[in-house]
């Protein structure tokens, strides 16, 4: 498979010129995905220390409540509670906000592959048709092993 793959790019130096150009689609989609899943992972990390804070948010208003329930001065506690109620509130949100940054910058990594992966098909779609046209026989399974097997990533 591979070989009569080479064989042919041995003789065909427009095929080989759209191989090297698939390869390097290949890589850039590999990265891209890379990029998207570490983006992910980020989202994930943001995604818990929101999580994290709604649970002090939480701590922080049932504190407030039972010091209200209790008056006098634990109602002043109260307040204290709800003050940092805003601030765990405002922590969260911005954790919130990083998660969607990231999973926007995942999104962004995910459509650039995608678009990679439509060049490496266009450019090995070309290859086949040269193949054909020399009556060489070379299926698009071949040429994306051929493409794996040589990016190399």
């Amino acid at each position: 498979m591979s070989t009569t793959i080479a064989a042919f790019l041995a003789k065909e130096p427009k095929a080989t010129a759209k191989i090297e150009h698939a390869i390097q689609d290949y890589k850039h989609a590999y990265h891209d995905l890379e990029h998207a899943i570490e983006d992910l992972k980020h989202a994930k990390k943001d995604t818990a220390h929101a999580i994290e804070d709604f649970d002090h948010l939480i701590h922080d208003f049932e504190h407030a409540l039972a010091d209200w329930e209790k008056g006098g001065k634990q109602a002043e506690h109260g307040k204290k509670d709800l003050e940092h109620a805003g601030t765990d509130k405002n922590h969260a949100v911005q954790d919130l906000e990083h998660a969607l940054k990231d999973i926007t910058h995942a999104l962004n990594d995910f459509k650039h592959a995608t678009r990679d992966l439509a060049h490496l098909d266009k450019d090995l779609e070309t290859v086949i048709e040269l193949a054909e046209k020399a009556g060489v026989k070379i299926t698009l399974r071949e040429t994306k092993a051929y493409v794996a097997e040589h990016a190399k990533v």
